[in-house]
């Protein structure tokens, strides 16, 4: 059985779900009596008990998970079972893991992502034990109130930690967070002087722009406009995730337009995490002067971008392009030793791929999607968005790899208001700063990985 969900490692889709599944359920005679006897446990993964328990859905095997971990002398051992059982068992289950090991951070953390899928089951009594405990504990309870929007009669509680001057900044974040989720509107003021602190102003925009989308949006331009060099990634993150909110950031950068450089920076970030918001890109681009017209698809028009690349095209300084931080092509394939694997290993291209079917990859990425590399897109009933290669996904969860996160994300599918396949996480436009000789250079530079 243990061999049989290695596949968990790997990215799931519905059919090897479904194998693993019907594999799960034949081997239960064996599986389920040994871990009933006490013989597995210890030496079984965590993901793999807590995905075996999850599918088995027997009540007896959350009670000998619990008895395992009251016997378990090995602290890490005991740790994994209670997170199992805070995981696969219920609220009450979870409370009684808190109760055993109320700062281990493996616990905390599946508390957290407990209440991101289960956001109406009732936490009171699980909240009132974080808050007691240390930062990390107290973290995770705001997490909680974060996530379910509800506040489990703290509200005096929040309001003297949320009171208290001398709060550390890891604790006042998340707190910031969690009572603009729980308290709306109200409390956008509460936000604005935390704008401008720098240790805070990420989160305190993150969170003005889901109460106030246009006033977040008009915040994040006018960074981006009057700070030089500040990190883009947290200005575009915080409306990458809400419906509109491309949109409306840029209308706010089309009002207040970054500097060339800046905008370059946001649109090589968006590229490495394969966002491809056509109105926010084409504002960025227009900013930092790239032409925006886009070329129109031919089969007449890739057979003379071949000519001039085999013609004109030098491919050390094609190489050049490819390696430079702003085209973004490393932070996604690789080429012998170097780059990402976000996207696919291009070290062979030329020999694998016709030089046809490179240049369209390269202009129109969208045309053609290389099996395994589908981008599925998100949007959930309260008006999220998240896009991702599919991790694993179950009868109740979907979990996709966030990349703009660098993080595993999972949604419980009650949540779901829509999903889609969107094509290559490889966006439009990413020729459109190059000119003819540079496009040449890089093709050049393409066909000759062999």
């Amino acid at each position: 059985m243990q061999v049989a969900c290695l596949a968990l490692d790997k990215p799931m889709d519905p059919a090897l779900n479904h194998a693993l599944t019907l594999t799960i359920h034949a081997l239960a005679p064996t599986w389920k009596s040994d871990l009933l006897a006490g013989k597995l446990g210890p030496q079984v993964r965590g993901d793999t008990l807590t995905h075996l328990i999850i599918t088995a859905k027997d009540p007896q095997l959350l009670i000998q998970t619990r008895a395992l971990a009251e016997q378990a002398a090995n602290p890490a051992t005991r740790e994994t079972l209670l997170t199992v059982l805070v995981k696969s068992g219920t609220v009450a289950d979870a409370l009684v893991a808190l109760d055993r090991s109320r700062s281990a951070p493996a616990v905390l953390l599946a508390l957290t992502e407990r209440a991101q899928l289960k956001p109406a089951e009732d936490y009171t009594a699980i909240v009132g034990t974080l808050l007691s405990g240390n930062s990390s504990a107290q973290q995770a309870a705001f997490s909680i109130f974060a996530s379910t929007r509800k506040e489990y009669g703290q509200t005096s509680q929040l309001n003297a930690l949320w009171e208290t001057a001398a709060l550390a900044v890891e604790i006042r974040g998340p707190l910031l967070r969690a009572l603009a989720r729980t308290r709306g509107k109200a409390f956008s003021t509460e936000i604005t002087p935390y704008l401008r602190e720098a240790a805070l102003q990420d989160v305190a925009l993150a969170a003005l722009t889901e109460l106030d989308l246009i006033a977040g949006a008009t915040e994040a331009a006018r960074r981006l406009q009057t700070q030089p060099g500040v990190p883009v990634a947290p200005l575009l993150q915080s409306h990458l995730g809400l419906k509109n909110g491309s949109l409306a950031l840029a209308t706010a950068l089309t009002a207040n337009p970054p500097s060339a450089d800046q905008a370059r920076l946001a649109l090589a970030w968006l590229a490495q995490i394969g966002r491809d918001d056509t109105e926010l890109r084409l504002a960025l681009q227009k900013a930092a002067g790239f032409q925006t017209t886009g070329a129109v698809f031919s089969e007449a028009l890739v057979k003379q971008l071949i000519e001039q690349a085999d013609a004109s095209g030098n491919a050390r300084r094609g190489e050049s392009l490819f390696k430079a931080a702003q085209s973004a092509c490393l932070s996604c394939h690789k080429v012998g030793e170097l780059g990402g694997v976000i996207g696919p290993d291009l070290s062979a291209l030329g020999r694998a791929q016709t030089k046809e079917a490179i240049v369209e990859s390269v202009l129109w990425p969208k045309r053609q999607v290389k099996e395994g590399y589908m981008l599925t897109v998100l949007t959930t009933k309260d008006g999220r968005t998240l896009q991702g290669y599919r991790s694993s996904e179950s009868t109740e969860t979907l979990t996709l790899r966030d990349f703009s996160a660098n993080a595993l994300v999972a949604v419980s599918k009650r949540e779901l208001a829509a999903r889609n396949d969107a094509g290559t996480i490889m966006p439009d436009g990413l020729t459109d700063r190059l000119s003819p000789a540079e496009l040449a250079d890089l093709l050049r530079y393409l066909f000759e990985l062999k």
